[in-house]
């Protein structure tokens, strides 16, 4: 009988991550690299984390689709647009995905799984912080600055530059995972406040690592990611543990 069971779920999975996964291509979210990760990403978060875990993530992704293509023209005129009209490859998908993929296979095989939970927010709560971040304060019109010196003026766009418009919507990001986590019966109120906390500091950090090894070419943008959504999920693990 559990045998049917896990039958059933992967089946489930596959059949539910494929949908969302085409839907995503027709819409013009993914390339098809991307979808094919976006697949492979869905797939371990449903498979090991549970329909909720995998709500988590569709959020952050139609989330952070919808704002790449936000006033989309405008942005493209400044030369700070995503490429290919905002389509995700492979890269971006896994970049941002990688690491919560991580922690949701954790949750099943680690001794004391379940507090992989919060690491998982945490890096998702990073992911959407720094897409707003950076998709919102695009359109700020005021100049960027950059992070490691404020008064230093500097392009929209260049790595490590902010706003007070993307802070501000860096930090709603982080908030918006921290509600949805709430709602769905995840965390509790304390919780989601670490995980909002945490999804902004991790953004801070991406910010941080842009103005310094990524402006120096020692990273680049998918590299960044992937060491900042593991920074948050880390801060967010820790906090759970420490309070």
């Amino acid at each position: 009988m559990e045998a049917i069971n896990v039958l059933i779920k992967l089946f489930l999975t596959i059949g539910i991550s494929l949908v969302f996964g085409f839907i995503a291509l027709k819409a013009g979210f993914l390339d098809l690299t991307g979808f094919i990760a976006a697949f492979c990403v869905g797939f371990i978060v449903f498979f090991c984390g549970g329909w909720r875990w995998f709500i988590v993530l569709l959020s952050f992704f139609l989330i952070s689709s919808f704002f790449t293509k936000f006033r989309y023209e405008e942005k493209r005129v400044q030369g700070v647009a995503e490429q290919k009209k905002g389509k995700r490859n492979w890269k971006k998908v896994l970049s941002n995905g990688i690491i919560p993929a991580l922690f949701s296979l954790l949750e099943v095989v680690a001794p004391n799984g379940e507090i992989m939970l919060h690491a998982f927010l945490g890096g998702v709560g990073v992911a959407c912080s720094d897409t707003l971040a950076t998709e919102i304060g695009l359109l700020s019109k005021k100049e960027a600055r950059l992070i490691i010196n404020l008064r230093k003026i500097v392009p929209k766009g260049t790595d490590g530059g902010v706003t007070l418009l993307g802070f501000e919507a860096g930090f709603l990001g982080s908030l918006i995972i921290a509600l949805i986590s709430l709602g769905l019966g995840l965390v509790s109120v304390f919780s989601a406040l670490l995980v909002c906390l945490s999804g902004f500091i991790g953004c801070l950090i991406d910010s941080v690592l842009g103005a310094t090894l990524q402006l120096r070419g020692c990273l680049n943008n998918n590299h960044v990611n992937i060491i900042s959504i593991c920074i948050g999920s880390l801060i967010c693990l820790s906090l759970l543990i420490l309070t």
